[in-house]
């Protein structure tokens, strides 16, 4: 799930700087926040599954500090970014990184095995029969 996440963040941080209005850039800013909101729970349980338990602290302390440090060199390099070259490198600046981790995830990590005994109910029905308000 994390590698489709990468993808999809890639992909429109590529086209967000072609948004012909405001509509469009907001919804693929949108897109692009979903696809990135699954990074950090993802992230924390990737670490918790696969680092020992007395290294737990440590590895999300660590990423933890990733967090923080990208938070606050963004608003400089992005500042850099409007003064030296142009404005789509704000959104630009996201796609090697994306792409990065898809290609790490990809050939780093290997894949976990899917039960389908342990999906969630709502697989197993038809999508209208998912929806919440019937």
């Amino acid at each position: 799930m994390l590698i489709y996440a990468a993808t999809a963040m890639a992909i429109v941080s590529v086209i967000e700087p072609f948004s012909p209005n405001l509509h469009s850039l907001l919804g693929l800013q949108f897109a692009g926040g979903l696809a990135s909101g699954f990074f950090v729970p993802l992230t924390l349980s990737f670490i918790l599954r696969n680092t020992p338990p007395r290294a737990w602290a440590y590895g999300v302390a660590i990423y933890a500090l990733n967090l923080e440090v990208s938070l606050n060199v963004s608003a400089s390099l992005e500042g850099w970014y409007l003064e030296h070259l142009s404005w789509a490198w704000i959104f630009w600046q996201n796609v090697p990184l994306a792409v990065s981790m898809a290609l790490c995830l990809r050939f780093g990590v290997r894949p976990d095995p899917v039960n389908p005994l342990a999906l969630p109910p709502i697989f197993s029905v038809s999508p209208p029969e998912a929806l919440p308000w019937r």
